[in-house]
């Protein structure tokens, strides 16, 4: 009864605030000057965005970046790092992008058809991709939502590409009622970490979803946006769905969180796994006990043994994740073959190509060497290594000169192992950071 209480407590408060006059956040209204000192900061400390090339404006908590960079990954990592910045409602992106020695056309497509076929997960599905002056258009059909996406991250990650344009249909099979479909956003809403679901309504007509409410950054906001796109939607409206600082505030959070039994929080794993594109076709066992999550299973690819294992940390309750998952690769391939494609890939990277990273490969087992400037580098080598089929380990050992953390659970596809003090790559879409 008592989260049912507070549930009550907190949908009442948002609709009181969505339809008042928010004086609230008049008060506690960051001005815009201190809103673009704190994103040109950010851009600053982090060394995979290049700051000097960004200019940043702000009008009314709407953040405007302009300027050139070198590739795509650059250009949308800094609209990711400005949403996460406190007080931004919004992010113009007027950043376009220049690569430093242009590509033909036929090569840039050549590249994205073989990303997508090198690609664990998307290897299987049939995309069309034309390019013109860089930018890539994407077409054919897909299943689900999350394997479009996958689809567009593939494309942006491919060296020489400007832009994409996505035009790759979904095809869901059947209809599902809309009752159904708003439950799994709920609960999907409810167990993300990085949402705070008390505050967001959701409703369905006809397949069409509607988000209102409060969230407390834009990054927050788009976290939400994405989770609502689960098997049956058509469309997402989060038009309603307000950014406020304040809504932040540790003291409108469902208090008891850390009550959850070792049950719910399987069940929301297994649950997460299974909206995974790169995990739901294998056969992954997760168990919870002390708010440790274990995963055991077999998979095919390194890959999905990280992306589960992503997916798992991201679920409320989990404290810590024991991943036990088998690599057995469905076709054996050998090790002159495997470090033949990992430099095809790296060579393909807008980022890695230009990088000086050592490969060798003893019986499905990458071993990385070098040094580059930024852990973001040694994240995103070890990261493309660990797609190639027939990898079943990467050990890391390149030397980065620069320790500085670059991490941000909105943006970064992996998570700091501070005792480690390398990266522990894991592949979240979203964003996610696959990014």
């Amino acid at each position: 009864m008592r989260r049912l209480g507070f549930r009550l407590l907190a949908v009442a408060m948002t609709v009181a605030l969505a339809s008042a006059p928010d004086a609230r956040a008049e008060k506690t209204a960051l001005p815009d000057s201190s809103i673009t000192n704190a994103v040109t900061y950010e851009f600053s400390a982090d060394h995979a965005v290049p700051a000097p090339r960004i200019d940043v404006t702000t009008d009314d908590g709407i953040v405007s970046l302009t300027g050139t960079v070198d590739n795509l990954l650059a250009k949308e990592r800094a609209v990711r790092l400005a949403e996460t910045v406190r007080g931004v409602r919004s992010v113009v992106d007027r950043v376009t992008v220049k690569p430093p020695r242009p590509r033909a056309d036929e090569a840039v497509r050549d590249d994205v058809v073989a990303a997508l076929l090198m690609d664990p997960a998307a290897d299987s599905y049939e995309i069309g991709v034309d390019v013109e002056d860089g930018h890539v258009t994407l077409t054919g059909t897909v299943q689900s939502w999350k394997e479009r996406e996958l689809s567009e991250t593939v494309a942006r990650s491919v060296r020489g590409v400007t832009g994409v344009t996505d035009e790759i249909r979904v095809d869901y099979g059947a209809d599902r009622p809309d009752l159904e479909i708003q439950t799994d956003i709920a609960e999907a809403l409810r167990w993300n970490s990085l949402v705070d679901h008390e505050l967001i309504q959701v409703s369905v007509e006809d397949g069409a979803v509607r988000l209102t409410g409060l969230a407390g950054t834009a990054a927050e906001k788009r976290r939400a946006r994405l989770e609502a796109w689960t098997q049956g939607v058509k469309s997402v409206d989060d038009s309603n769905l307000r950014v406020a600082r304040w809504s932040r505030d540790e003291n409108l959070r469902e208090p008891d969180k850390l009550a959850l039994t070792a049950g719910e929080i399987r069940e929301a794993v297994e649950d997460a796994l299974a909206r995974d594109p790169r995990v739901y076709s294998f056969n992954v066992t997760p168990a919870v006990a002390t708010g440790t999550v274990t995963l055991r299973g077999t998979v095919d690819n390194l890959e999905a043994k990280r992306a589960a294992e992503s997916t798992a940390r991201n679920t409320v309750g989990v404290l810590a994740v024991d991943n036990l998952l088998r690599v057995e690769p469905e076709h054996v391939a050998t090790d002159t073959a495997i470090e033949a494609q990992i430099r095809a890939s790296f060579e393909r990277d807008p980022l890695v190509w230009a990088l000086n990273v050592g490969i060798r490969v003893e019986d499905g087992t990458v071993h990385l060497t070098g040094t580059v400037d930024t852990q973001y580098e040694s994240a995103r080598a070890d990261a493309i290594a660990g797609r190639v089929p027939g990898v079943t380990e990467v050990v890391n050992r390149i030397k980065v000169r620069n320790y500085a953390k670059t991490f941000n659970p909105h943006v970064d596809s992996w998570w700091y192992d501070s005792m480690a003090g390398r990266p522990l790559l894991e592949n979240l879409t979203d964003g996610t950071a696959l990014n």
